[in-house]
């Protein structure tokens, strides 16, 4: 217990401390650039005690927040089919279920959304 003791611990002191807050906003900054935007302050802490970081939870929430980095929300859900429209629907021309002769007769596709005037 004696000297060496007592060097171990200096040495894993001094490996230990805190950073200031202009090199934590550095590595904030940097991991939130990373993830593109889309972490949040939860997210950004738990990168950075990921990649070996040691900041405390509400020290990197005070940060992030102090200086406005706020992660993407996700887009919201946009219905856009409207079957609930007394516009001319196009015939099934093919009136499945299907067997063709020779190939390359027939050809058969999915379309989901297609730009028009009306929107």
């Amino acid at each position: 217990m004696g000297y060496h003791a007592h060097a171990a611990r200096q040495a894993d002191s001094a490996t230990r401390r805190y950073l200031n807050d202009e090199t934590l906003l550095v590595h904030i900054t940097a991991a939130h650039a990373q993830r593109r935007g889309s972490y949040g302050w939860p997210r950004i802490w738990r990168a950075l005690r990921d990649q070996g970081v040691r900041v405390g939870k509400q020290q990197a929430q005070t940060l992030i927040q102090v200086h406005s980095i706020r992660g993407k929300g996700k887009k919201r859900f946009r219905v856009t089919t409207d079957n609930l429209h007394d516009l001319p629907i196009a015939p099934n021309v093919l009136n499945r279920p299907f067997s063709v002769d020779a190939p390359d007769k027939t050809w058969v596709g999915e379309i989901t959304y297609i730009a028009t005037q009306e929107g």
